[in-house]
């Protein structure tokens, strides 16, 4: 005779229920123990029957109740890991920004001779931002490098504003007679070869 397969229902019983059968269970070992409530006088096998019931119950009933203690736990910490998941994606950010920064701040080195003129026109009239052709290739350049951004928006082709980058603005002002020297020395070497 095969059992049927209904019973594995009691496993989803809630945690009120799979209680009240546990207490039962003990009750009933309590009161057999006690002689009030024999359970022989039900079968031999009556004893057998609620020890496993309580057994099985009492299993399940602590899983509720960690389960229940688990989730407790994590609306508790839910805030401080979430502020503690949030602080590590900005610090993150952070990181890859600054570096981001530093590689940009390196190519300062290796600027060509219409970007050197776009940083030292800058310098020479003190403005982090400057008008020019909105096709210009040493701009964009410098946008390539990550040292010079665009507003955007609509503004006449021909004065197009540009900013250089507040962490590359600096690192030029702190190189200023540098990159004004680099600049009229290019001009110089230039109207010597024509």
């Amino acid at each position: 005779m095969i059992p049927d397969p209904k019973w594995i229902d009691a496993l989803s019983l809630p945690a009120r229920v799979t209680g009240g059968i546990t207490s039962a269970c003990i009750v009933l070992l309590l009161l057999d123990k006690a002689g009030v409530l024999p359970l022989s006088v039900f079968g031999l096998i009556a004893w057998h029957i609620v020890v496993a019931s309580g057994v099985i119950f009492g299993c399940l009933f602590t899983g509720s109740l960690v389960d229940l203690a688990v989730k407790q736990w994590q609306i508790v910490t839910k805030p401080r890991r979430l502020a503690a998941e949030r602080q590590a994606i900005r610090d993150e950010k952070t990181t890859e920004r600054k570096e981001r920064e530093e590689q940009a701040l390196r190519r300062l080195d290796y600027l060509s001779e219409e970007e050197i003129h776009y940083v030292a026109a800058s310098l020479s009239s003190n403005s982090q931002s400057f008008q020019t052709w909105v096709n210009s290739s040493g701009v964009a350049s410098l946008i390539g490098k990550g040292l010079v951004y665009s507003p955007g928006g609509e503004h006449h082709r021909d004065h197009y504003p540009f900013s250089f980058c507040d962490f590359a603005w600096d690192a030029i002002v702190a190189r200023r007679d540098e990159f004004i020297e680099k600049d009229k020395t290019l001009k110089a070497t230039k109207g010597v070869r024509r």
